[in-house]
C-alpha cells in the first residue's frame, strides 16, 4: 500500500488524494485534483486504462492480481464522454459480497478517480459446504418457521459468494 501510494504521490504531487478505508487498511478512494488525470501509453480503451492502473497501482486497494481478482461488471458512458467502469471482486472465481471498485475516466481515457471497496487478504476455501439444493431447502425451512407470508416471497437459484465481514 505505502509503496504504491508513494509512487503515485511522487508522480502527481499535490494533485492526487488517497483515502484509506479504516476497516480494510487499504485505499477506498483515489482522486486526481487540479485538472490532473492519469493516462497510460497504449491504453486505447477505458478497460485497458483501468487494467493498466490496477497493474501499476492496484496494491493501493490490496489487489495482488487484477486479472484474477477483478471482473468487469458494467461500463457506462456519460453525456460528456466520460466513462464509468464497475469491477466486481472475485476470490477463486467466486464473487465477494460488497467487493466493488469503480474507475472513472474522462473522454480521453484518462483516469480521474478510482473508488470502492476491495477486501484484501482473503484466506478461505471457496468450495461450498452445501449443495445449492440443500441451501435452498434450509432457507425455505427457516422462512416457513417465521410469521412471513410465504405468498409474498419468491425463491431464486442459490449463488455462492464470499461474505464480506466488513459490513
Amino acid at each position: 500500500f505505502d509503496g504504491a501510494r508513494q509512487r503515485l504521490t511522487s508522480a502527481f504531487g499535490g494533485s492526487v488524494l488517497v483515502s484509506q478505508n479504516s476497516a480494510t487498511g487499504v485505499a477506498s478512494f483515489v482522486r486526481f485534483t487540479n485538472g490532473a488525470a492519469m493516462s497510460f501509453a497504449g491504453a486505447t480503451t477505458p478497460e485497458a486504462a483501468a487494467n493498466a492502473f490496477f497493474a501499476q497501482y492496484g496494491s493501493l486497494f490490496g489487489i495482488k492480481d487484477a486479472h484474477a481478482e477483478l471482473r468487469l461488471l458494467d461500463a457506462q458512458r456519460g453525456a460528456q464522454g466520460d466513462v464509468h467502469l464497475t469491477f466486481h471482486q472475485v476470490y477463486q472465481g467466486v464473487d465477494v459480497f460488497g467487493g466493488i471498485l469503480r474507475v472513472h475516466l474522462n473522454g480521453a481515457n484518462e483516469i480521474t478517480a478510482v473508488n470502492g471497496v476491495f477486501v484484501p487478504d482473503i484466506n478461505l476455501t471457496a468450495t461450498p459446504g452445501l449443495s445449492a439444493a440443500d441451501a435452498a431447502a434450509i432457507a425455505e425451512r427457516i422462512v416457513n418457521g417465521t410469521d412471513l407470508q410465504s405468498s409474498l416471497l419468491a425463491s431464486t437459484i442459490p449463488a455462492l459468494a464470499v461474505n464480506n465481514s466488513l459490513y
